[in-house]
């Protein structure tokens, strides 16, 4: 909860800048099966930065962790949130996340596992639909896309296989 943290809250955000904020972040993250993330940075792959990273629970908690400086950035790693982003047990759903993936494995030496991305979701339904695959497509069109198809996941899969691969888990 946003008492037990040691960083203040702004807004409906809680900034994470140090290691025992971050331990206290991954112990709420931890509570749940699937979250969403998004990364931020300037030209935001491995020839850019990586800014920012953040983290949302199905209780509407987002947290912001600072991913701006190395030695911070390797701090907060370390306090919990590598193993968050590593992990197959938690699903983290994000959208085209190229980019993050790889700003997370070439900056912050993290690789980012347990993914279902909407991008890939979009192209796979698209591809049973209208037997071609899109160009990406940016979150806000997907959604305007989506939400009238009332779009549902299977939720007896958590979406990936024994191998830790993305399986098909959308229902149209």
């Amino acid at each position: 909860t946003y008492t037990a943290m040691r960083a203040a809250p702004v807004g409906e955000y809680v900034f994470i800048a140090d290691a025992a904020s971050a331990r206290d972040a991954v112990r709420c993250i931890d509570a749940w099966k699937t979250i969403a993330v998004d990364c931020e940075g300037e030209r935001l792959g491995r020839a850019g930065t990586l800014s920012l990273v953040q983290v949302a629970t199905p209780d509407n908690h987002v947290y912001l962790f600072d991913m701006h400086e190395a030695a911070l950035r390797e701090t907060l790693l370390e306090a919990g949130l590598r193993r968050v982003l590593e992990s197959r047990k938690i699903t983290k759903y994000m959208h085209d996340c190229r980019g993050d993936s790889d700003a997370l494995w070439h900056i912050a030496h993290t690789r980012l596992c347990g993914v279902l991305d909407t991008q890939i979701g979009h192209a796979i339904v698209t591809r049973i639909n209208t037997g071609h695959v899109p160009l990406p497509t940016g979150l806000s069109t997907l959604l305007k896309f989506v939400l009238p198809h009332r779009l549902h996941f299977d939720a007896s899969s958590d979406g990936f296989n024994d191998d830790g691969n993305v399986q098909h888990v959308l229902k149209v």
